[in-house]
């Protein structure tokens, strides 16, 4: 629950400061900056201290301080521990490429299929959760999300691969 709850006001944050950003007014800008370059920096800092203490997360004075920063993700490899920074990472890229290519549908479609599909392959070869069900959900998720970009690049927008007359 503390990790659906951390990437849903890492999102609505994020969002909401990049949106706000393009005001008119430069305090506003600034401030939106700030917190932009706050949660970039967080990305990176919560994923270096997650590596470097990664030893001491079994510890019971560790894990009362900062469990819901790898609460059911598998401690024993470095690339699973840094399941939430990826996952935050992979949402900065997503709402960075809406607000750049928003009005390039079909390069925001195939930019979408690739971060959508390189995430699926770290969750296909690395399974960050401890339990199976879960893995097996945010893979289903992430094939869903291809499948429907997919559809939405070929088929809803079909003129795009019919050459033009």
């Amino acid at each position: 629950m503390i990790e659906s709850n951390i990437k849903l006001t890492y999102n609505s944050i994020l969002y909401l400061s990049i949106y706000g950003s393009f005001a008119d007014e430069p305090v506003q800008t600034t401030v939106n900056s700030l917190i932009i370059f706050g949660l970039v920096v967080w990305i990176f800092a919560s994923g270096y201290w997650l590596l470097y203490h990664r030893e001491w997360l079994k510890d019971p004075k560790y894990k009362a301080k900062c469990e819901s920063l790898y609460s059911g993700v598998r401690t024993d490899g470095a690339i699973q521990v840094v399941f939430i920074p990826i996952f935050c990472l992979r949402r900065l890229a997503l709402v960075v490429c809406l607000f750049a290519l928003k009005d390039h549908q079909h390069w925001l479609l195939l930019v979408y299929l690739v971060v959508y599909s390189a995430y699926f392959y770290y969750l296909l070869k690395k399974n960050p959760h401890e339990s199976n069900a879960h893995n097996i959900l945010e893979q289903g998720n992430e094939i869903g999300f291809i499948l429907l970009h997919y559809a939405m690049f070929f088929f809803v927008n079909g003129d795009f691969v019919k050459p033009h007359v």
